[in-house]
């Protein structure tokens, strides 16, 4: 799967989950690094919970994604 075959509800509910996540982590002081390693392992599930991709696969696609979705400020 690719990022431009990710539909629009998976990418909604990865954006949230990635948010929710790093901000929860830098509430507990983590650094903004720690967020966003967070942040993708809680996109990943989603993508992964969603489409039935595997895990590892899944969490290299999601590490991609936020690395280019301009949506995800913490």
């Amino acid at each position: 799967m690719t990022l431009q075959e990710i539909d629009a509800s998976t990418s909604c509910m990865m954006v949230e989950a990635f948010i929710e996540t790093a901000q929860e982590t830098r509430a507990r002081s983590g650094s903004r690094l720690q967020a966003l390693r967070e942040g993708v392992v809680a996109a990943s599930m989603v993508l992964s919970a969603f489409t039935g991709m595997p895990e590892e696969e899944a969490r290299e696609t999601a590490r991609i994604w936020a690395q280019t979705n301009k949506e995800l400020e913490f």
